[in-house]
């Protein structure tokens, strides 16, 4: 695999975000990769790695499993 090179795969930020750190999952109740995720708790492990003040989110994906994926993005 090719090195990450700046300006190609990424972007530095000039200065930093404000608020409060987080660390964002999408996943969907139709994917089984989620459901192996959330089986075997990896959230939790995760978070107790995260630095002190960093907050771990998780958001359902709605283009996955047709009209029924809405309805359970907003439940």
């Amino acid at each position: 695999m090719a090195p990450y090179s700046e300006g190609r795969q990424y972007s530095t930020l000039k200065q930093a975000v404000p608020g409060q750190p987080q660390v964002v999952r999408f996943f969907s109740f139709f994917e089984p990769h989620s459901y192996q995720f959330d089986l075997w708790d990896v959230d939790s492990a995760i978070s107790q790695s995260l630095p002190a003040g960093t907050q771990a989110v998780a958001y359902h994906v709605d283009f996955m499993g047709g009209d029924f994926a809405s309805v359970l993005s907003q439940a």
